[in-house]
């Protein structure tokens, strides 16, 4: 009994050690595809619908490394307004997380080309401690027979939003409260602390001719004294194609695909190599998104306030002519 709890707490400390000491948040090499991911802020924010699957599996040479599935979906209101909902589900070897927000955002147009937002996710995370799956020469031990303990705690997280003709730059707070995590067993308790992070992104659509765009983007975590960047150069052809490179901070080489079907339906794939050595010998990380995207109303920025209106009187002059 006491090997097996050792093994748990030496487990779980390492755990929790690399989480304070490295990012507590989730990798995704498509952020710049569904950036509500990062920054609620960015919910409603192109008067668009969308809603979008997501699954990373890390590390795929290896049994028992983490692999992450994201649920995310959001509309806008309003021309101001936007409403959003992120699930994110973490599981490596027995430790499972679930992490619930839902997000308001808040968007202004303060002159032609400049409008800033602000938005606000709260939810709860569930930590969860599974030992269904645990291979032990003894079975009966109340650690084991205990099965699946949980522990849960309530957080929020901030963001903005700023853009400029094509320029986009967002900061965001995740794990805002910094909570405290307690997962509670019949032998022993383990519990950590879950660190405010600093999420900076920039964007940039940068049209180059009628059938090429490029999206260069950055995006910057830091935790404590931890911190990483990531570095995107993807290109669109004829709104259809998507290709990608990137480089992690850290891991090396990022690189994407993705397809577009009449601004409805999108497709991602992402494959991070890793380092040399590491990276390659524990088969890399692979990444996939799928999202639908609906009532799509302006393809860049808000819809101003005296728009609908002006259909308005252009219906009814239309219909005054018959």
């Amino acid at each position: 009994m006491k090997m097996i709890k050792y093994t748990f707490v030496l487990f779980i400390a390492a755990f929790t050690a690399s989480e304070v000491n490295a990012q507590q948040t989730q990798l995704s090499s498509l952020f710049p595809y569904n950036k509500v991911i990062v920054n609620p802020a960015e919910a409603g924010y192109n008067n668009v619908t969308d809603v979008s699957l997501s699954f990373r599996k890390q590390w795929t040479g290896i049994t028992g490394t983490p692999t992450t599935s994201w649920i995310t979906g959001h509309t806008a209101l309003n021309p101001k307004m936007g409403l959003g909902g992120v699930i994110i589900y973490d599981e490596m070897a027995f430790i499972k997380n679930i992490d619930a927000k839902l997000s308001y955002a808040y968007h202004l147009k303060l002159a032609k080309d400049f409008k800033l937002s602000f938005g606000l996710g709260i939810g709860i995370q569930q930590s969860t401690i599974s030992t269904g799956n645990v291979i032990a020469d003894d079975y009966t031990d109340e650690i084991l027979e205990s099965g699946n303990t949980s522990g849960v705690l309530f957080d929020a997280q901030f963001g903005t939003l700023i853009s400029y003709k094509d320029f986009r730059l967002g900061v965001n707070v995740p794990q805002l409260l910094q909570p405290r995590m307690t997962v509670p067993t019949p032998s022993f308790e383990t519990s950590y602390d879950l660190r405010s992070h600093l999420n900076v992104y920039l964007c940039y659509d940068s049209k180059i001719n009628e059938s090429v765009k490029a999206i260069p983007s950055i995006l910057y975590r830091r935790s404590n004294a931890s911190s990483q960047f990531d570095v995107f150069a993807n290109f669109e052809f004829n709104n259809t194609l998507i290709l990608g490179l990137g480089y992690r901070q850290g891991v090396g080489v990022l690189a994407n695909v993705g397809a577009r079907i009449k601004d409805k339906f999108q497709v991602n794939y992402a494959y991070d190599f890793g380092k040399s050595g590491f990276g390659s010998s524990t088969g890399g990380s692979h990444e996939i998104m799928l999202k639908l995207i609906m009532n799509k109303k302006e393809k860049d920025g808000l819809i101003e306030e005296g728009d609908g209106n002006k259909n308005d009187n252009k219906n009814e002059s239309i219909k005054n002519k018959f």
